[in-house]
């Protein structure tokens, strides 16, 4: 049997009791730290038609992942960037957001992911548009 378990629901399970815990391996995967997975998505997703648009989201995702004001609180996971870039490409396509308007984009971005995170504490949620006004700062001579 394998099962996959988020890490509240581990520190829940000891609650069960010793003798279920005692029979479960726990292999642990850290939260990714770098941008790999999403230049694959957006390669595997043929999202590279766009690629200079995708450009931008891979350095937002990467400026969350090493933002110590979200570090321990959420992780931005493989899957959530997936999702949103999947709710990102399907507006492109069907003429709902501009490819070219690289703020309009992360703003989307942003957003889809919030909400593929799984994460209800709107503390944390606010972060996000705190980071990305933020990092919109930061970069706006590249925009």
């Amino acid at each position: 049997v394998i099962a996959v378990i988020n890490a509240v629901d581990l520190r829940n399970l000891f609650l069960i009791g010793n003798a279920l815990v005692r029979r479960f391996q726990v292999i642990e995967v850290e939260c990714p730290s770098n941008t790999t997975d999403v230049e694959d998505i957006v390669n595997a997703l043929n999202l590279n038609t766009h690629i200079k648009v995708f450009d931008g989201i891979i350095k937002y995702v990467n400026y969350l992942r090493n933002n110590s004001k979200l570090r321990g609180q959420v992780c931005i996971s493989t899957g959530a960037v997936l999702n949103a870039l999947r709710v990102i490409n399907g507006m492109i396509q069907i003429g709902e957001l501009n490819p070219s308007d690289e703020s309009a984009l992360l703003k989307e971005f942003n957003e889809a992911l919030k909400s593929s995170l799984g994460v209800v504490n709107t503390r944390v949620l606010h972060k996000f548009k705190e980071q990305l006004d933020e990092f919109l700062r930061q970069n706006q001579g590249e925009h």
